[in-house]
């Protein structure tokens, strides 16, 4: 379109510039600024569904490290109930041991520990 443009004016004689200017204008804003505006265009919706991708991402991110969150408090209230029942068991233990060790109905070789105990 510039070549066939550059043909008319120069074949046309008389002061080239004005009609230089009209077809100068006429790309640039006929060609150039729409081709601009759609690549203006498609970028952004790249980037909007790039950004929603990346959010969408972040998200699930976030929700699987609530959720082993959730899991390790789980494994530690479950662990804490097992050291304290665990805890509560020995100490009976260890409790009836000693009553049994100083019970006065029990004969002398029943109280000692085994040496196996020590």
């Amino acid at each position: 379109m510039a070549a066939a443009g550059t043909v008319r004016i120069a074949l046309g004689g008389g002061d080239p510039v004005p009609p230089w200017l009209v077809m100068t204008g006429t790309l640039v804003f006929g060609s150039v600024l729409p081709w601009l505006g759609g690549r203006y265009w498609r970028q952004s919706r790249e980037l909007t569904a790039r950004g929603g991708r990346l959010r969408a991402a972040r998200l699930e991110e976030e929700q699987r490290l609530a959720e082993e969150r959730a899991r390790l408090r789980e494994r530690a209230r479950i662990a804490q109930d097992m050291h304290d029942s665990l805890g509560h068991e020995l100490s009976l233990l260890a409790l009836r041991a000693g009553g049994l060790q100083v019970a006065p109905d029990l004969p002398e070789r029943r109280r000692a520990l085994p040496s196996s105990w020590s």
